[in-house]
């Protein structure tokens, strides 16, 4: 309700208009250290387990959790938590798919077995505004008043969604809490579940593929040692990358082990 509340509110210029916004991932995820290659837990098939991921010696690294901050299986934090922030900005921003992405991010805590970042910076270029994604996963304090959360920027004053609410702060300072109402989204898609009616839903499923895709690009940019790339979402192609078109697109996919292809490609 609060956030559904927040982006009526940007719509109808409460801090004027909006030309930048900030996807905020900051926390601390401590490291997960090194373990060495050993059997998988007992009854444990594996080897589905894996599925069409590349077939790699057990660790309890890649089990459970964990698997999260590895390629083969994972996106790192940008897919598993910074999504939901990249979600609200470009909801709140209105927009979908960006001319460009510049990415830069590596390992400046850990030292272990991640290979996913834990420090990663992420700006999506729009024809009229900035989505800004800022990961952090060092730090056990707040920034910009709140953990993970947005601000949106604006010419009359600034607006931060966080779990304590969502506050607007003008430029003459002046401040004011904004608050929904409505039911829950868990409710929502429950609801809808059982209504059998998609119309129902507070955010059509299509609509989250397009948050994942920009997941899915910042990283490629990452990946790449920090590139400017565009993406057309019609071709489903990296179509500039720095002459690295091919390296890039190759990432947009995968290799399928034997016996796990899938039975549709769209």
């Amino acid at each position: 309700g609060d956030a559904r509340a927040a982006v009526q509110a940007l719509r109808d210029g409460v801090i004027g208009k909006v030309l930048a916004a900030k996807a905020i991932n900051h926390q601390l995820r401590g490291p997960i250290g090194r373990e060495l290659v050993s059997d998988p837990p007992a009854g444990v098939n594996y080897d589905l387990w894996l599925g069409p991921a590349p077939q790699r010696p057990f660790t309890k690294n890649r089990w459970h959790y964990n698997w999260h901050w590895f390629w083969d299986y994972g996106c790192g934090d940008l897919g598993n938590d910074g999504i939901h922030q990249l979600d609200v900005a470009r909801w709140g921003l209105g927009v979908d798919y960006p001319k460009a992405a510049v990415s830069s991010g590596g390992q400046l805590f850990y030292d272990d077995d991640h290979e996913t970042p834990d420090t990663q910076t992420i700006i999506y270029e729009y024809a009229q505004c900035h989505l800004i994604y800022e990961m952090r996963l060092f730090t056990p304090y707040a920034l910009e008043g709140h953990d993970n959360g947005n601000v949106f920027y604006g010419t009359e004053g600034k607006m931060e969604i966080g779990r304590k609410g969502v506050i607007v702060t003008l430029k003459d300072g002046a401040t004011r809490k904004i608050e929904g109402e409505g039911e829950s989204n868990m409710a929502n898609f429950l609801a809808a579940a059982q209504a059998n009616d998609p119309a129902r839903l507070n955010a059509r499923i299509d609509l989250g593929s397009i948050s994942a895709d920009l997941c899915h690009l910042g990283n490629i940019g990452t990946r790449l040692g920090g590139v400017r790339l565009e993406y057309d979402p019609a071709s489903g192609k990296i179509t500039r990358c720095g002459g690295r078109e091919t390296e890039a697109n190759a990432l947009l996919s995968r290799t399928y082990r034997a016996g796990y292809e899938p039975a549709y490609r769209g």
